[in-house]
């Protein structure tokens, strides 16, 4: 059984139907998103006259089995991220007047200064408030925007040496996890990340081994980087990164 694997959306509504079509063509019966289905931004993004933020949570909210919020759900829902990683956050966070925030966090927290206001219906609300910020797919897999103490990449820290991911290891496998998949890094590929090495792979296949390690897969949205999408199969244990052609 082939397992479509999608993150980091940021509203390219163009992007996710074609990746959306891509994976049916390739015989996957489920797809999980990653988060970040909203969060549009300049000079990140350059496709402002179709960004759709609403279709995008309809796509995802109708289409995937498992669905796990990034920093910017969060965010444009008003919801503080369960995993602070150690920042203590006002309580007037959502209305403290943004030079402010950056007066106080901007070295440690993005603060979505540049986002573009979201329009969603009340059931795609409702949908994203119900989202969790990780999900156990199938007992083995665990799922989230980003990596354990920030699982929802909310912190301006990116993981880039194995050592920093222990704790993310030791976390998942409090739930019987060996194997994470995330998004939020952005990757032209995969970022890969074992005990003892991380290394960043162009779009390729790799072989889950029975040892720990993390996948993190390319995004939808056409930025900086490729767009992309993955597939997990996991009657042959591999994750394969495709570029959206």
């Amino acid at each position: 059984m082939l397992t479509g694997l999608i993150t980091d959306i940021h509203e390219d509504l163009v992007s996710l139907k074609k990746i959306i079509t891509a994976l049916e063509k390739a015989g996957c019966t489920e797809l999980i998103c990653m988060g970040d289905i909203v969060g549009y931004a300049k000079p990140f993004y350059h496709y402002e006259e179709t960004r759709n933020a609403d279709e995008c949570v309809e796509i995802i909210r109708k289409n995937c089995v498992n669905t796990v919020l990034g920093n910017h759900d969060l965010y444009h829902i008003g919801r503080l991220t369960e995993f602070k990683a150690g920042i203590i956050y006002p309580q007037d966070w959502f209305t403290m007047e943004t030079s402010k925030k950056s007066r106080l966090f901007a070295d440690k927290l993005w603060i979505y200064d540049d986002d573009f206001p979201v329009k969603l219906s009340s059931d795609n609300i409702e949908f994203l408030k119900s989202c969790p910020e990780f999900a156990i797919y199938q007992d083995r897999f665990f799922i989230s925007h980003y990596l354990f103490p920030d699982l929802s990449g909310s912190l301006k820290k990116f993981v880039n040496n194995p050592f920093s991911a222990w704790k993310h290891f030791r976390f998942i496998k409090k739930y019987g996890c060996h194997t994470g998949i995330c998004g939020h890094v952005h990757p032209n590929g995969f970022q890969y990340i074992r005990k003892l090495n991380s290394s960043f792979r162009v779009f390729s296949e790799i072989k889950i081994s029975g040892k720990t390690q993390q996948f993190c897969v390319p995004p939808v949205a056409s930025g900086k980087n490729n767009s992309g999408y993955a597939i997990l199969d996991k009657k042959n244990s591999t994750i394969t990164s495709f570029k959206l052609k």
